[in-house]
């Protein structure tokens, strides 16, 4: 009677340890499901991708512009599942944003009931880490890859830990989810190394020789991949690498970008990072405790990802990098498997710490502020774009709901109406998308230019991740616009016949094979005059003559006609004393300056000219007091004093 007794009491316990973890579950899932459409967003990177999408079903190819084969894109595998889901829903911003959703929360089961096996004492705790963490949910949806990126490290992480030995057939399928990572984001694949290593290497059924070709055969897709962008596009790599690459800006400065991306993400994610560190530290413990070097293997990949952020400096995305990692993280604190008795005040407390941060993913809704971009120039991406392409903030517009709002597409659509065919721009996704195959768009940031792509950066020690403008040589934009080489630079023209012949050329001329090879061995690089092409720096004292070639709204901040300044501003000396009361000039629309004048070394006025609505060059007007015009003045001083740290000024006008 007793054991029956007992037995009972078992069964009861048990079934409820399984309503409690079902329970839990679902709160967990609602939970997340309710922030993520509270948080839901598009940013202007992934439209980028999106135009490539928009080109190749309408029958143009995997291009940017139609003219030229360049890949804007660094996931082909994310670009693929948007030609598909698009080619059915023929929309691109519900679609991005449902299929982020999808992705992030097929990742979720993954963890909670493949590797964590449905026990709330092992989910609990790591599924609120990432609620709460602010880079996984906003990169959760943003059109981004990243929540491609979970998912694949989910499933990457619950076959290995699923496994002890490794036979031919495992290790096939773990080179196939690592082929799959390469394609969605090349450099991810560091993040799985240290496995793919010890599954192949040290763990194996056969020799490690013997292992090779599971692992060649599970990487054909990529490498059909490289073997396609190299004859389509005539590369291997995006354009974007060759922009990043070709920067000339000194390693060293790179890594301090590294360090103050770092300490941007400890500022604003400081539960993720603890989680990440907590991670690390646990699977170094269970390694020399318990000999568990699975554990360790997956935070040797979190921490050569790790290096590499700092070895390129991060991005201008708060937290985008660390976002894979921090759902990496959640896995390894999987095994902590809490007391279900102390779960209640762990998850309150990181909830009440969450609570207290600024701009937190728990009291996010669609009046979610807007942020300007810091000196460190790294930005909080969805408060950047949030009210303009915030799921909360749709509204009915001419009898449609309107999801994006983006002035990149308004201006996009006054381009279209005035029957632009070649437009400079900076912010390329919205306007791009927009514009579709209409209009030519040239990116002075490199990311969708070829030509560009391959010239040094104008260097200035403010540099900003992500945004390095490139010089535009003389003759350039009236050879897009007319066909025929002009450029000035004769080495150049030579190299762009070179270059346009690879992007537009005959794909199957033996003389275009020819001119690949000799591209990608670098043959043609001499060409380049490196030093000359670092930009049209303003020196310190310049005339007004230098400020007159004339300047339209929406230009890109380095646009040929605009002088770069750094933090000094510039001096311009006047030829003779101006009486004028208005001036004007144009600048920067993310940026403020401050406008002083002099009369004979004496500074009699000064006037602060703040940020400006819109994107790219924008004109500010100085109206003089009537005495101060009266007095006359021969210098005029203009000084950057916050904004992005990419600071312009062109086309100064005194009337």
């Amino acid at each position: 009677m007793n054991n029956k007794m007992k037995n009972i009491k078992e069964e009861v316990n048990f079934e409820k340890a399984i309503n409690s973890d079902i329970l839990c579950a679902i709160f967990i899932l609602l939970a997340l499901f309710v922030i993520l459409i509270r948080t839901a967003w598009i940013s202007d990177d992934a439209c980028i991708s999106f135009r490539t999408v928009d080109n190749f079903l309408h029958g143009y190819g995997l291009r940017w512009n139609v003219s030229e084969r360049v890949q804007t894109y660094t996931n082909p595998l994310m670009v693929f599942c948007m030609i598909i889901l698009c080619f059915f829903t023929k929309e691109y911003y519900l679609t991005a944003m449902i299929f982020n959703i999808c992705c992030t929360f097929a990742a979720v089961l993954i963890l909670m009931f493949g590797i964590a096996k449905g026990k709330a004492n092992r989910f609990a705790v790591p599924m609120v880490l990432l609620i709460c963490s602010k880079a996984f949910i906003d990169f959760s949806t943003s059109g981004l890859e990243n929540s491609l990126e979970y998912l694949i490290a989910a499933i990457f992480y619950y076959f290995y830990l699923r496994w002890d030995k490794f036979s031919k057939k495992r290790l096939l399928i773990l080179s196939f989810i690592g082929c799959l990572a390469l394609l969605n984001r090349m450099d991810s694949i560091l993040l799985f190394l240290p496995a793919l290593f010890d599954a192949f290497f040290l763990k194996g059924e056969d020799k490690w020789y013997k292992n090779i070709l599971p692992g060649v055969i599970g990487i054909i897709p990529f490498i059909i991949w490289e073997m396609f962008s190299l004859f389509y596009y005539g590369f291997l790599f995006p354009n974007t690498a060759y922009a990043k690459l070709n920067s000339g800006i000194p390693n060293i400065e790179y890594i301090q970008q590294g360090i103050v991306y770092y300490l941007d993400f400890i500022n604003r994610d400081p539960i993720a990072f603890l989680g990440i560190l907590l991670a690390g530290c646990l699977a170094i413990y269970w390694y020399i405790n318990f000999h568990e070097h699975k554990f360790l293997c997956m935070a040797a990949g979190m921490l050569l990802y790790n290096i590499y952020i700092l070895r390129v400096g991060g991005d201008f995305m708060s937290g985008r990098f660390f976002a894979v990692i921090i759902f990496i993280s959640a896995i390894i604190l999987i095994e902590l498997k809490i007391d279900l008795q102390k779960i209640f005040k762990v998850v309150m407390t990181i909830l009440l710490i969450t609570i207290c941060l600024p701009n937190n993913n728990i009291l996010s809704d669609a009046s979610y502020p807007t942020s300007g971009i810091p000196v460190s120039g790294i930005a909080d991406e969805r408060s950047f774009y949030y009210q303009f392409t915030g799921l909360l903030n749709a509204v009915r517009q001419n009898g449609e709901l309107t999801f994006n709002r983006h002035p990149g597409k308004q201006r996009a659509l006054i381009d279209l109406y005035s029957g632009n065919s070649v437009v400079v721009i900076g912010n390329i996704g919205f306007y791009g998308l927009t514009v579709g195959a209409d209009i030519h768009v040239v990116d002075g940031l490199a990311l969708g230019d070829a030509l560009f792509s391959r010239l040094p950066i104008v260097y200035k020690p403010s540099w900003r991740i992500g945004h390095l403008g490139r010089m535009f040589p003389d003759g350039y934009l009236e050879t897009i616009e007319s066909g025929e080489n002009v450029i000035a630079d004769k080495n150049l023209a030579e190299y762009y016949d070179v270059l346009h012949n690879i992007i537009s050329g005959d794909l199957f001329s033996k003389e275009r094979f020819k001119q690949i090879i000799d591209m990608n061995l670098g043959k043609y690089d001499y060409l380049i005059d490196k030093d000359f092409y670092r930009g049209y720096v303003a020196e310190k004292q310049m005339s007004i003559a230098d400020f007159s070639k004339p300047i339209t709204v929406g230009d890109i901040w380095n646009n040929p006609n605009a002088w770069i300044l750094d933090k000094n501003g510039v001096e311009i000396v006047l030829d003779k004393i101006s009486y004028n009361q208005k001036i004007s000039f144009f600048a920067d629309n993310n940026d403020e300056y401050w406008l002083l004048l002099e009369n004979d070394g004496e500074i009699i006025y000064r006037e602060n000219k703040g940020t400006v609505e819109g994107v790219g060059m924008q004109q500010r007007e100085v109206i003089l007091p009537k005495d101060i015009a009266a007095l006359g003045y021969d210098t005029i001083n203009i000084i950057p004093y916050g904004g992005d740290g990419s600071y312009s000024v062109g086309y100064l006008q005194l009337n």
